[in-house]
């Protein structure tokens, strides 16, 4: 479903419908280094989410620290994965059970910001949110466009960020004024 290279070494990390995150270093022959499981959601609850399973959707390499990477699911689980530690740092919800259930996929892309520890999630509702990466939390929720957000990108600058979604718009956001 998704890869990542990591921008300085010969990491890459492939995300599959069978649930795994794969790390490789395609550096050396037998490259096949870890394997991660990504689990469920647990609702409240307690009860898993039938309708939606947690395929690694997006994965992108940190900006700040490339020794982690983000991971979005389609289970509308966002969580930060330290590779030096071979830990999960912190995990969140950002999509509703309901948002889940009317759209199929809730979390569709994740870019990272090149200075601040924020991250911007595309959700399948149209919105973006905004993530806080040091503490996992939502800081803010936008609506962005109609029908999913397809992908995220942030200029190098951190000033700015674009946004696309199936609608067919690609729309440009201050990032100082979010």
């Amino acid at each position: 479903w998704s890869l990542a290279s990591h921008p300085h070494s010969s990491i890459l990390v492939s995300g599959s419908a069978d649930s795994t995150i794969r790390v490789w270093d395609i550096g050396v022959e037998d490259s096949s280094r870890l394997s991660i499981e990504v689990t469920p959601i647990v609702t409240s609850t307690g009860m898993e989410i039938p309708l939606v399973s947690p395929t690694p959707v997006f994965l992108s390499f940190e900006q700040r620290n490339q020794k982690r990477f983000h991971c979005a699911t389609s289970s509308g689980n966002f969580f930060l994965f330290d590779l030096e530690k071979q830990a999960v740092v912190y995990q969140c919800q950002v999509a509703t059970e309901e948002a889940q259930i009317a759209t199929g996929t809730a979390l569709e892309c994740v870019s990272t910001h090149a200075i601040l520890p924020i991250a911007y999630c595309g959700m399948g509702d149209g919105s973006i949110k905004v993530i806080d990466t040091t503490s996992g939390k939502v800081v803010q929720d936008e609506a962005a466009h109609h029908g999913p957000v397809t992908t995220i990108d942030v200029h190098s600058s951190g000033l700015i960020f674009s946004s696309a979604g199936v609608d067919g718009v690609v729309r440009l956001w201050d990032t100082t004024s979010l």
